[in-house]
């Protein structure tokens, strides 16, 4: 890894693996005494969980795309932005893996069970709010994309699905 990538990305990596394993045992913790994760745990966990953070710094080594700290880290924009490409890729994983988690029983830490609980509702309502959230976070996501004017930004947002 220290080969094909900058001491940057591959702290970021390694931070990644740091964070999903805090996720993972978050989750299994929660598996293992047939808890389901508050709506809270689901958006400040799930991310984790499902170890976003490694795949973003995978296609920023892949790409050469990885930003200094010193620019990711002071422009605000570019800092929700992120975090919200983050929450996309795991609202979308839960919504489209959440069926496929109940029948294994492994749902607890999913964002659509976490709104069930919070709201009170059934699946179809629950599913329906998590789209709806994930939509909103996109027209930010965008939003904030055609914010980000600098070349060195811009080709960090090209290396994403998203952009």
């Amino acid at each position: 890894m220290r080969k094909a990538a900058g001491a940057v990305a591959v702290r970021r990596w390694i931070d990644g693996h740091s964070e999903w394993f805090l996720g993972a045992l978050s989750g299994l913790s929660y598996r293992a005494a047939g808890r389901h994760f508050t709506l809270g745990d689901c958006l400040n966990m799930g991310h984790r969980d499902a170890g976003i953070k490694i795949c973003f710094s995978l296609v920023e080594i892949a790409n050469r795309t990885a930003l200094a700290d010193t620019a990711l880290f002071t422009a605000r924009c570019l800092q929700v932005a992120t975090q919200a490409a983050h929450f996309l890729v795991s609202a979308d994983a839960a919504i489209f893996s959440f069926d496929r988690e109940v029948a294994q029983g492994s749902e607890q830490v999913n964002l659509v069970s976490g709104l069930m609980s919070h709201l009170g509702c059934d699946r179809q309502r629950a599913l329906a709010e998590a789209v709806a959230l994930r939509d909103a976070v996109m027209v930010l996501f965008l939003q904030l994309r055609r914010r980000l004017s600098g070349v060195e930004e811009q080709l960090y947002w090209s290396s994403w699905a998203y952009s």
